[in-house]
C-alpha cells in the first residue's frame, strides 16, 4: 500500500482536489442543503452555512494523514465545485475501501459522478494500492446504480434491511472492483 493522501486528479472535463476553506458557502449551496441531493443518502441537507463550514475545518484537519481521501469535484470549464467524493469506510487493513459521492442536482445525468468515480476508482486501485473498492447505494437509487456500473464496478450483493430512514429500512446494493494483475489488464485490452 502506498498511502499517498488526496492528490490532484484530472480528466477530461473535472479536477479533483483538496476542499479548502472558502469552498464551505458553494458546496452549501451547490449540494449541501438540497433535498433531493441527500434523499438517499446518510445524511439530512445541511440546516445553515455554519454547519458545512464545521464540516469543512474537520476534513481540513485530516488532510495531513495519508490515508484519508477525499476530494472536492471540480467542473473545469466553469471552475465550479459541483460535488465530492472520496473513501468513507475502510478495512483495518485497507483489503477494501469504500467510496462515496455526492454531487450538486444541476450536475446530475451529465456523466461528470461517473467520471470522478473512475478516476478514484483507478487512483485507489492502482496508485494506492487497495485490492477491493466496494461501493454502495440505496436500492431506490437506480440512477446512482447506473453511475456505479457504468464505473466499471460489478454487483456483489443486496444488504437487506441495512440501514433506517425516518420514514422506513431500506435495502443496500453493494457494488466492487478489483485491483487487476498485468496479466489481467493485458487480457482485458486484448479484449
Amino acid at each position: 500500500m502506498k498511502y499517498c493522501g488526496s492528490q490532484k486528479i484530472e480528466t477530461e472535463r473535472l479536477i479533483l482536489r483538496q476542499v479548502e476553506y472558502s469552498d464551505a458557502p458553494i458546496m452549501f449551496r451547490n449540494w449541501q442543503s438540497d433535498e433531493r441531493v441527500t434523499k438517499y443518502l446518510s445524511w439530512k441537507p445541511y440546516p445553515n452555512i455554519e454547519y458545512s463550514y464545521k464540516i469543512t475545518e474537520n476534513w481540513l484537519s485530516m488532510y495531513h494523514n495519508l490515508d484519508f481521501f477525499l476530494w472536492l469535484i471540480v467542473e473545469k470549464e466553469t471552475n465550479t465545485p459541483i460535488g465530492t467524493i472520496g473513501v468513507g469506510r475502510h478495512e483495518d487493513d485497507w483489503s477494501t475501501a469504500e467510496v462515496g459521492y455526492c454531487i450538486g442536482y444541476d450536475w446530475w445525468n451529465k456523466g461528470y459522478t461517473t467520471e470522478a468515480l473512475k478516476s478514484v476508482l483507478n487512483y485507489l486501485l492502482y496508485k494506492v494500492g487497495v485490492p477491493e473498492v466496494t461501493c454502495w447505494c440505496d436500492r431506490e437509487n437506480k440512477s446512482s446504480a447506473r453511475v456505479i456500473q457504468k464505473a466499471g464496478m460489478d454487483f456483489k450483493c443486496t444488504k437487506r434491511d441495512y440501514f433506517v430512514r425516518e420514514d422506513y429500512t431500506c435495502d443496500m446494493l453493494v457494488f466492487y472492483i478489483k485491483r487487476k494483475g498485468l496479466f489481467e489488464k493485458i487480457l482485458d485490452e486484448w479484449g
